[in-house]
């Protein structure tokens, strides 16, 4: 349980630091929200950027 959990916060970038869960639910909660924090960056890095290309076709008139 403690490797996974050891993965899943080097992983998710996150890092082992001075506080951190010490119970199995903790680990848990702790593991939930870096992934929350992970799909909520890519959906906004994602819709950031198709609305950038979207905006560089109408500028430069190109077309798919």
């Amino acid at each position: 349980g403690d490797a996974i959990y050891f993965a899943f916060i080097t992983g998710l970038s996150i890092g082992y630091g001075d506080i951190s869960p010490e119970t199995a639910i903790g680990k848990v909660v702790s593991v939930a929200i870096g992934l929350v924090g992970m799909v909520f960056v890519g959906l906004t890095v994602a819709i950031a950027t198709r609305a950038l290309a979207k905006t560089a076709e109408r500028q430069l008139g190109m077309k798919k």
